[in-house]
């Protein structure tokens, strides 16, 4: 795979030869160069070398997001010089990815390929906008359908709201998509929001919201709760929220019946948002 093939993420592990580089965590737990490569096995890798050759296809790479490879004599420097070459000449694509990225792949989490960047004799991995919010790209669902008549739920009226939902979610991964931007879903450890997204040195989580005529206070009040929720807990596990400038966003099927929902959601730092035109995003 050519370096211009890449679409910037690794879907799993399968079918890949892999190379392990420094000490990798998974979870803030050390595991070691065997254990690894078991782990990879049974994530159905075709291969894990202990050297990087020209059968390496990714590179785990177990150091800090950002720290310099200052030592070309140690090996795992070695190993990231040697990716990094095949990247500057052109050569066959090696995806990088770190700790983090691993523990993802193994839970069949699609995750980041790393960028490398050079500094003189020195190689480090370039740190990314949404480190430890955003996942991979987001997938859009298709709802399901049920009969009319299955125990005391409104199955019917559940599907409609899912339809809207995924209706909602896919109108706006196109509308980003349209700016160039890539709609993400959630990292592996961070809270479960819908959808989102980095602009600028902005990184924005959405909750997505459908509504009808009755339900419209409802929804809202949930989606606000919930954001309010994820960014504590951002907050809670010491995410960079700071450096990553993360914002809240309550992404709505269409806009609120009540002007009130604006100056509420604009007073507790949450960006308020609707389709089909989605202003101010």
């Amino acid at each position: 795979m050519d370096v211009r093939d890449c679409s910037g993420w690794v879907e799993s592990l399968h079918r890949h030869t892999i190379t392990f580089t420094g000490k990798v965590t998974i979870d803030g737990v050390r595991v070691n160069r065997l254990e690894c490569a078991e782990l990879a096995r049974a994530a159905r890798a075709f291969d894990v070398l202990d050297d990087f050759s020209g059968s390496t296809t990714l590179l785990v790479h177990g150091d800090l997001v950002g720290q310099i490879v200052a030592d070309k004599k140690l090996a795992y420097s070695n190993k990231l010089v040697a990716v990094q070459q095949t990247r500057i000449h052109r050569g066959p694509h090696v995806h990088v990815v770190d700790s983090n990225g691993f523990a993802d792949l193994l839970d069949g989490i699609p995750t980041r390929c790393r960028r490398l960047r050079t500094s003189g004799t020195s190689v480090s991995i370039r740190r990314e906008q949404g480190e430890g919010v955003l996942g991979g790209p987001v997938k859009v669902r298709k709802s399901g359908t049920h009969g009319t008549a299955v125990l005391t739920i409104d199955l019917a009226g559940l599907d409609a709201a899912t339809a809207a939902h995924e209706a909602t979610v896919a109108a706006l991964v196109e509308h980003l998509k349209q700016q160039g931007v890539t709609a993400c879903g959630p990292a592996r450890r961070a809270p479960k929001f819908d959808i989102g997204w980095s602009s600028g040195t902005s990184v924005f989580v959405g909750e997505v919201k459908s509504l009808t005529s009755t339900n419209q206070d409802q929804q809202i009040r949930l989606g606000l709760g919930q954001l309010l929720d994820y960014t504590y807990q951002m907050d809670a596990a010491h995410t960079d929220r700071r450096r990553n400038k993360v914002k809240p966003v309550l992404i709505l099927e269409q806009v609120p019946a009540h002007p009130r929902w604006f100056d509420l959601t604009r007073s507790v730092g949450v960006l308020l948002t609707y389709g089909p035109s989605f202003p101010d995003i």
